[in-house]
């Protein structure tokens, strides 16, 4: 597969220091992050409180091109015929891919949460130094790659990419105690996965 990049240019700012970022809402609730965490220590409590962590999001749009021999039939039936829109409608198909682009570690992964929030100033800062181009390569990358595994090789797209807007994904930081361990587990706020930040052992 091979890609034929477009590519815009940097987001909207709202002034000098800051961005005006969506800062998205959780469809994970505080009380479900909390029995998560509970969960994985057999019981105890649990205290969560929301946080956010600052992400680009982009979105990609991926247009198939049609290959060598879908161009010799459309010739064929242009040529007895057959009206545009016909002679090959795979030539305008195309769909649109949401990635999200951690602004600090600059890992990327492909989307499908609810892009639902209000947009609040942000510290410019928090989204690093990293230009738009830059993001909107790491995202196209991913969208490339992920059409390479699953369509057959030879088969070509060509990838746009939308100006990146700068997010606010959020997260729940729980703070448990358990029966002999005190943990604090970072828990997803759209799909309940967690990390575990810290831990230790409670003396006897």
């Amino acid at each position: 597969m091979t890609e034929a990049p477009v590519q815009e240019a940097s987001p909207a700012s709202s002034g000098y220091g800051t961005a005006v970022a969506l800062q998205l809402e959780p469809t994970i609730t505080r009380s479900e992050a909390e029995q998560v965490v509970r969960r994985r220590l057999g019981g105890g409590t649990a205290a969560a409180r929301l946080v956010h962590h600052p992400f680009w999001l982009v979105e990609v749009t991926a247009r198939r091109i049609p290959g060598l021999l879908a161009r010799l039939r459309s010739s064929r039936r242009a040529s007895a015929g057959t009206p545009a829109a016909e002679v090959n409608p795979e030539q305008t198909a195309a769909s649109t891919i949401t990635v999200m682009v951690d602004a600090k570690g600059g890992t990327s992964f492909i989307s499908s949460v609810p892009v639902v929030g209000d947009r609040v100033p942000t510290p410019f800062a928090l989204f690093g130094e990293e230009p738009a181009g830059a993001v909107s390569d790491t995202a196209r990358q991913l969208v490339a790659t992920a059409l390479r595994k699953r369509f057959r090789l030879g088969m070509s797209f060509e990838l746009s990419t939308a100006t990146p807007q700068p997010i606010m994904k959020p997260n729940w930081v729980v703070d448990a105690t358990g029966k002999d361990i005190e943990a604090t587990v970072l828990v997803d706020g759209f799909d309940s996965s967690y990390w575990v930040m810290s831990a230790a052992k409670l003396s006897a």
